[in-house]
């Protein structure tokens, strides 16, 4: 997930932390990197569908992306680099603008789509990434603790495990 937790115990600005609040802070980034690879899985659903649904044949290439907001819907939807007909643009434009993550847990940020290749009668060849990039600075939605639980590594503020 991008983390890089050391275990000499110290953060970059200069705490000294114990070994257990280290393991408290690598397991919360692989917990949020578990979570965007989840929510990546809805970046993509559909694009080639909008291809197909209007007939289109021939080379096909775009990015997509679409801002999602705190309770995991989209905001607002944008085609880049793409190669299509313009009602292929308006179906993947639709199509993004109707993205929700289900059981959406933050942070606000961005689903991403990339796809090249050629679409040709049935058949496809294709390349195709999903990524799901956080807003810098945006927050993690705080989980509910049961009464008395203590924190583990929830209240820290490291920036390398963010």
């Amino acid at each position: 997930g991008g983390a890089v937790i050391t275990r000499d115990g110290k953060t970059p600005d200069g705490r000294k932390l114990s070994g257990k609040q280290l393991d408290a802070a690598a397991a919360k980034a692989k917990t949020q990197a578990d979570r965007f690879k989840r929510y990546k899985g809805y970046a993509c659903p559909g694009v080639i569908d909008c291809y197909r649904q209007h007939k289109y044949s021939g080379a096909i290439r775009g990015t997509l992306t679409v801002r999602i907001g705190t309770d995991g819907k989209a905001r607002r939807a944008r085609l880049t680099r793409y190669r299509a007909p313009r009602k292929v643009r308006r179906c993947i434009e639709k199509l993004g603008k109707s993205r929700h993550i289900k059981d959406f847990e933050g942070p606000e940020g961005d689903l991403i789509c990339t796809w090249s290749g050629r679409l040709t009668g049935g058949v496809m060849m294709l390349s195709r990434g999903s990524d799901y990039r956080p807003l810098k600075g945006a927050k993690v939605k705080p989980r509910p603790r049961a009464a008395g639980k203590k924190s583990g590594g929830d209240g820290l503020d490291l920036p390398d495990a963010k």
